[in-house]
């Protein structure tokens, strides 16, 4: 049985198993999933559940946009103008320092506020091919 046909026999004996009460309901879901090969709790499921058809078909899944269209379309269109900023690829950010500097040097907030280089990394030359002056 294939599964439209299986929606079409759940759409028939729907009707009748909600009004069904004691043996003849137990009857009814064993001859159900007889014919449509579905375990006994998802049968129960689908005949206690939402009637069929209701909310059948693709569901959209993940967040809803935050956007409209138009606003989409308009910051696009700023974006271009302004010539893509932030569009260029940067450099990964440099591990963090896990031995002491040099000689009389440490590595505390202070060296990071003066602008001192503190980290044991070279500075990269990545950047400098999107930042020619």
């Amino acid at each position: 049985m294939g599964h439209a046909a299986r929606r079409g026999y759940l759409r028939v004996v729907y009707g009748r198993y909600g009004k069904a009460e004691g043996k003849s309901k137990e009857r009814m879901l064993d001859e159900f999933c007889l014919n449509t090969g579905y375990h006994r709790k998802y049968a129960i499921r689908l005949l206690n559940g939402a009637p069929p058809g209701k909310g059948e078909g693709v569901r959209a899944r993940g967040r809803k946009p935050q956007y409209s269209a138009g606003v989409v379309s308009l910051r696009a269109a700023i974006w271009e103008a302004a010539g893509y900023p932030w569009s260029m690829p940067l450099d990964p950010p440099r591990p963090a320092p896990t031995r002491p500097g040099p000689a009389g040097t440490s590595f505390t907030s202070t060296n990071f506020a003066s602008g001192a280089r503190t980290s044991p990394c070279p500075p990269s030359a990545s950047r400098s091919r999107f930042f020619q002056a």
